[in-house]
């Protein structure tokens, strides 16, 4: 079983899940984001409003294969 782990992948994308180049993104040390598509377990954690925007970008880009999230914010994301 292999595992890759990204602390946190300082990178941006819409909601559709296309990354987004800003001037950080050439300055950005993390894993690429093919990479992190390709790998087994990809989790995202987040939670609340404010995040569904970037939960709904992840999934859509295909960057998270699993979801740590309170109830609220799932049942909004299965709306």
């Amino acid at each position: 079983m292999h595992f890759t782990a990204v602390k946190r992948a300082t990178r941006f994308y819409n909601i559709d899940g296309a990354l987004v180049e800003t001037a950080m993104s050439e300055k950005t040390l993390s894993i690429e984001m093919a990479k992190l598509k390709q790998a087994r377990y990809s989790v995202g954690i987040a939670m609340g409003e404010e995040k569904y925007a970037g939960i709904l970008g992840a999934l859509n880009g295909h960057y998270i294969n699993c979801l740590v999230t309170n109830r609220e914010t799932a049942e909004s994301l299965l709306k």
